[in-house]
């Protein structure tokens, strides 16, 4: 393939050891480029294998690192990894460090919780702190605690009538369960402030399993590695120094998600070594295809960088390039030298179910539903009853109702809800375990055994779980009977090593609490019963939606969920009801060109609501279809609609 202009700039700016920004939409062959260049640095500068340096590539995710992996082949001069586990890597011998940091983060949390024990009625009249103390870290009060606190009023105060002592701060049960909680986790973090103060604490861990700390058990999750490593890195120049000698040239792949902690620890390195011009980042990536939140979008703080944008498409034909390049509505222009393509822009009744007119279509290749009703994605792959379920709860509703689609249908597991995410690993382990190819390194992960299993040790618990009728099992029942199994392989261990518990069910159900209520205190019985209730398939399918186990007709991704893939044919549905907003598109569409003029908050409306759209259009490779969801007139959008993708069409 003939070397692009862009892709030689950026050779030539490697050459000159000078950090840059590859800059080019979706199509542009950005992957291609960047394993160009890792090529042509391994081919220019033989000093790296005899110095025993590296060449780091990053990735957001570890589709991404085995798609380069694979492209490049195996190369011991080359590390491609994610961002989260070369930095738990590096950093993972600093002892001191973490521990400091952890306890810097451990007086921040105590300070969170002192702040909510004051506001809570019943602490001020404890009157005898140890004693209150001594009989809620009792284990045997937290297993009736935890145990019971689904149950109504009267059957918990029941099942605690052998604490009398209780009794006064019963009457307000709401309260007093906060209070407990409260008090047992600042308790487990005083003594770790304790631990670390006299220099016992234990080693600081990271678990990529879950997407939760356990601040007490020394453990971290994603956010508080990543926070962790700016801090470290950042304010000690010995390690910035060792970053450096090591890592020469670091590729960072798809920029717009990096982290903010990850750009700030990153420009840290670049400001120390700028003297020395010994050290080179490459950033690839597209910042109009920025949709999650945590994404840094544009590299605003780097200002130092070189630009070099590309704007081939190799992906879609010109009909489909054009729509994209009025969406983004900037500079960077692309061009496609492919014809024969489609958009067509539908408007359409609220009522539009793309279900009942699929069949209208006559689709050659593989094609695509992109929509942002989650439900309808839900029912299309039969778990719409535990969406249902779960729309209900305080993580999900109200101002959290775009929380369904960045925890649930979330297909980054480091970005899934770290309860769903337990849940996703229960199934995930079930489904492995389904599979008459699974081998023992397969589920190792999931069972935590301290030593090594052998063949036999897996053949016999087999043996034992298929007992297990799971065909109309709920999801609670198949914990409880899993929870059962005894032998090398225990059921009760793998329950704990998934959800990272101590004492069972009890826990199991607190967690399910503490995460889809967010802190409130209320009756929450019947909804989280209901939600442990719900039959095991509604949790199987929702893991194969997660999984991408896909259907050969017609494929249903959420708008976000399809980034970085590529089909044949796309139907994107779209509304303006999405994220607990009423005007989520049409603000777009009514502002289109007018983007200078907005204040700062209908501006990042605009971007999301841009980018989103843009994403999604830019998987087609021929075809483009997009339904535009409304009962109300179009108005003013209208004409910029018109603009965008030409005339408006009607579907029968």
């Amino acid at each position: 393939m003939k070397t692009r202009q862009s892709e030689k700039e950026v050779y030539k700016t490697i050459d000159k050891k000078k950090s840059f920004c590859f800059d080019a939409g979706p199509g542009s062959g950005k992957t291609y480029t960047l394993v160009k260049s890792i090529e042509h640095i391994l081919s220019t500068n033989n000093k790296i294998s005899s110095r025993n340096q590296k060449l780091l590539c990053i990735t957001y995710t570890n589709a991404a690192k085995n798609e380069i992996i694979k492209r490049i082949g195996k190369n011991s001069n080359v590390i491609v990894s994610t961002i989260h586990e070369f930095l738990w890597n590096f950093i993972s011998t600093q002892d001191f460090l973490l521990r400091k940091e952890h306890q810097c983060d451990v007086e921040s949390h105590k300070e969170a919780i002192h702040k909510k024990l004051q506001e809570n009625v019943l602490y001020e009249k404890i009157k005898d702190q140890d004693s209150f103390d001594s009989i809620i870290r009792n284990k045997k009060f937290q297993k009736i605690f935890y145990g019971n606190q689904q149950k109504r009023v009267s059957e918990f105060r029941e099942a605690l009538s052998d604490y009398s002592q209780l009794n006064p701060y019963l009457k307000n049960v709401a309260k007093f369960k906060e209070l407990v909680k409260l008090i047992i986790k600042e308790r487990r973090l005083n003594q770790v402030s304790e631990e670390i103060r006299t220099g016992k604490g234990k080693a600081i861990m990271y678990d990529p399993m879950h997407n939760y700390d356990r601040l007490h058990k020394y453990i971290i999750s994603h956010d508080t590695l990543l926070k962790y490593a700016k801090n470290i890195i950042s304010n000690n120049n010995i390690l910035k120094r060792l970053f450096i000698d090591k890592y020469p040239y670091v590729l960072i792949d798809e920029y717009q998600d990096t982290d903010k902690n990850v750009i700030s620890l990153l420009k840290s390195i670049l400001e120390y070594s700028s003297k020395k011009q010994n050290f080179v980042i490459g950033f690839f990536g597209d910042s109009k295809q920025n949709i999650y939140e945590n994404g840094i979008g544009e590299l605003t703080e780097l200002d130092s960088l070189k630009y070099i944008e590309e704007t081939e498409n190799r992906r879609s034909c010109s009909e489909i390039v054009e729509v994209i390049n009025r969406i983004r509505n900037d500079n960077l222009k692309q061009i496609s030298f492919e014809r024969d393509g489609k958009c067509t822009f539908y408007k359409v009744d609220s009522s539009f179910n793309i279900e009942e007119y699929k069949n209208k279509f006559d689709f050659e290749g593989d094609t695509a539903c992109l929509l942002l009703e989650n439900k309808e994605i839900a029912t299309a792959k039969s778990f719409g009853d535990l969406y249902l379920n779960l729309s209900e709860f305080p993580q999900f509703s109200g101002i959290n109702f775009a929380n369904i689609n960045s925890e649930f249908f979330q297909k980054n597991l480091q970005n899934m809800g770290w309860f769903l995410r337990n849940i996703f690993n229960l199934i995930d382990f079930k489904r492995r375990l389904d599979d008459p190819n699974t081998t023992i390194k397969s589920i190792e992960k999931y069972i935590g055994a301290e030593r090594g299993l052998t063949f036999g040790d897996l053949i016999n618990f087999l043996s034992k779980i298929k007992q297990i009728n799971t065909k109309e099992i709920t999801l609670i029942k198949y914990i409880e009977a899993l929870e059962k199994i005894e032998g090398t392989i225990k059921g009760a261990n793998i329950i704990s090593h998934i959800f990272s518990i101590d004492s069972g069910i009890g826990e199991i159900y607190m967690q399910a609490d503490s995460y889809f209520y967010n802190g409130d205190n209320g009756d929450t019985s019947k909804s989280i019963d209901a939600f442990f209730n719900l039959k095991l398939s509604q949790f199987e399918n929702w893991h194969d939606y997660i999984n991408k186990i896909e259907d050969k007709k017609l494929n249903y991704y959420t708008l976000h969920g399809a980034k970085g893939l590529e089909f044949e044919n796309v139907v994107v549905v779209i509304q303006d009801a999405f994220a607990h907003r009423k005007d989520y598109f049409r603000l777009f569409f009514e502002n289109y060109n007018e983007y200078g003029n907005l204040d700062e908050k209908k501006r990042k409306k605009y971007e999301k609501a841009r980018n989103l759209l843009y994403v999604a259009c830019s998987r087609a490779k021929k075809n483009l279809y997009i339904f535009y969801k409304t009962n109300d007139e179009l108005g003013s959008s209208q004409e910029n609609i018109e603009r965008i993708f030409g005339k408006i069409e009607t579907f029968d």
